[in-house]
């Protein structure tokens, strides 16, 4: 997979989908585009869905691949107790001593 190319925009789902999501439409796009099907002009496209579904199934990868582009992966905002927003949720203790 190319830099240019988003594994996201590739298997036609949002960077917040569920890996849910992105196993759905990995599976719909390659039953549509496997060279079984379409013949030798389905080989380009099956690399490249390939490349899209392996980057996004595994939690690390796309983790990288989502702060490499300056998005929070769904997997990790709100980690260290941390909302999306970045600051601890009320309620929440913020140190030794606090809350």
């Amino acid at each position: 997979m190319t830099d240019e190319q988003d594994p996201y925009k590739t298997l036609g789902v949002s960077p917040d989908a569920t890996d849910d999501e992105i196993r759905k439409a990995f599976y719909a796009r390659a039953r549509r585009a496997h060279p079984d099907v379409v013949g030798e002009s389905g080989l380009d496209d099956m690399r490249t869905l390939n490349e899209a579904w392996a980057l996004l199934k595994d939690p690390d990868r796309r983790a990288a691949h989502d702060a490499a582009h300056g998005r929070p992966h769904p997997a990790t905002a709100g980690r260290d107790g941390a909302d999306a927003g970045g600051g601890p949720r009320p309620g929440q203790a913020v140190g030794p001593g606090f809350g």
